[in-house]
This record gives C-alpha cells, structure tokens and sequence, in this order.
C-alpha cells in the first residue's frame, strides 16, 4: 500500500470509524481523485478534492438533489459531523456505494430512455436558489438558469430496483437547460461503434418536451450548437487520450449530420 493510501485509511478508520478491509485506485477516473473503499460490511467511495470550495458546491449539491427526492449517491458525514475531512490542503468526501448497473451494462430499452429523460427534466426544473456552482465555460443562450450535471454519460448513470440514480456530480455547472440535453444527447446515442440512434433520441425528446412539439422545433437548432461547442471545449482536455479523442471527434460529425 502507497504511503497516501495509507493516510487515507488512517483517516477513514480515525474520522469515520470504518473498519477498512482494502482501498483502491479508481482507474476509471480521469481526474485520479477516486478510491474504493471496501469495509467487511460495505462499500463506498472516496473523492479527494484539491479546493474547499469544490466540496462545499458538491454538499449544497447532493443536499439539493435529496430534497428534491432524485436519487444520487449521499455524502457520509465523519464523526465531528462535518461533510468532508480536510487533510494537506485537499478535502475528503465519502460517499455511498451504489449496487445498480450502469447503462454501459444495460440496453437503452425505451422505458429506460423515458425515465432517464424524466429524471433530468425533474433535476432541470428545481430552484437552486443560491447554489454557488461554476457556470458553462462556453457560450451559450441566456435564460433561466438550472442545475446542470454536464458529464452525463453512461457510466454516470445508474439502475437500481428500476430508479434512475445519477453519480459524480463533480463536474456540476449552472446554465441553461439545454447542455445537458446536448451532452445527453451525444452521449448516450452516438457512438463510433453504432453511429446513431435516431429513434432513441426521439424518444428522449418527446419525453423531455412532454410531447411539446413546438417548443423542441423551436430548441433543436439551439441543442445542436450547444453539443458543438460542449464537444469543442471538451477536446482542450490535456488529459484526453487519443482513442477518446477520436470518438469525441466522430460524434461532432454526426451532430452536424443528425438536426
């Protein structure tokens, strides 16, 4: 075991009275900040953010998406009941463990297309009062101003016991509703390996508008220069590899093809 690895599980054991039976490198995380924490009863996650005020957005987060009953992993307090641990100028969050299924393993059935939709149109219309999160780095129309998840992928979203349960809100803006839309868009029905599901989408849509057909008319040109621009910013990722990049890549041609 690392020497960090080490203080992590000190802390977890110390701040959090874990009985800790083994933690690992998440390896799937682009950012290298999450572990696997396994105790001899449960599971969780460790997130490990470099500013103060990062974790602070991720709590006021996680509370908002709670009262609002959408299903998202929740933050476990240490003992001194406080959100986070603060350990060499970075900040440790736990998190809950899910046992759901990503959609990487599971069809985009209609069903659950339609409940993926509904759970972002329900997450889009909440009031975030003063939720104090960046907003998009890129531009895009003015207006209302939502939650944005702005890393919605397949591996971000899970089932479980058929809810829609959203994870790692960590890359979270506020912003127009429609980036999520064009991120959701992109990401769950366009793929090098398949191209594109039109059907899907329509279903996607139909759901999200709640079949009002004027109004997505009206939007569609708007979420195809949005998922162009969110792709764009996207690709300046230094921390991109390449076969990530082709895809991204792939997908901007098809937007131009698809509205």
């Amino acid at each position: 075991m690392s020497d960090i690895l080490y203080k992590y599980k000190k802390i977890l054991i110390e701040d959090y009275n874990l009985d800790i039976k083994s933690i690992i490198k998440n390896l799937d995380s682009t950012d290298g900040n999450v572990f696997n924490i396994e105790t001899y009863n449960y599971q969780y996650i460790l997130k490990v953010y470099d500013a103060k005020e990062h974790a602070m957005n991720m709590e006021n987060t996680y509370d908002l998406l709670k009262e609002n009953r959408l299903d998202s992993p929740q933050i476990i307090r240490n003992k001194y009941n406080q959100p986070f641990t603060n350990f060499k100028n970075t900040y440790l969050m736990l998190y809950s463990f899910i046992n759901g299924s990503s959609l990487f393993n599971i069809s985009l059935s209609k069903k659950v297309i339609i409940n993926v939709a509904q759970y972002l149109r329900k997450m889009h219309d909440v009031k975030i009062n003063e939720l104090k999160l960046p907003v998009v780095p890129f531009k895009v129309p003015e207006g209302k101003n939502s939650l944005l998840h702005f890393d919605i992928t397949k591996g971000n979203i899970f089932i479980e016991n058929d809810k829609i349960i959203l994870i790692d809100f960590d890359d979270a803006k506020v912003g127009p509703a429609l980036c999520d839309v064009a991120i959701a868009l992109t990401n769950l029905f366009i793929s090098r390996k398949n191209g594109t599901d039109i059907n899907g989408m329509n279903i996607f849509l139909d759901t999200y508008y709640k079949n009002n057909i004027e109004q997505r008319q009206v939007e569609e040109p708007i979420i195809k220069n949005i998922a162009t621009e969110w792709l764009k910013y996207t690709l300046k990722n230094p921390k991109l590899d390449k076969k990530t990049i082709d895809g991204l890549e792939n997908k901007l041609l098809w937007i131009e093809k698809i509205f």
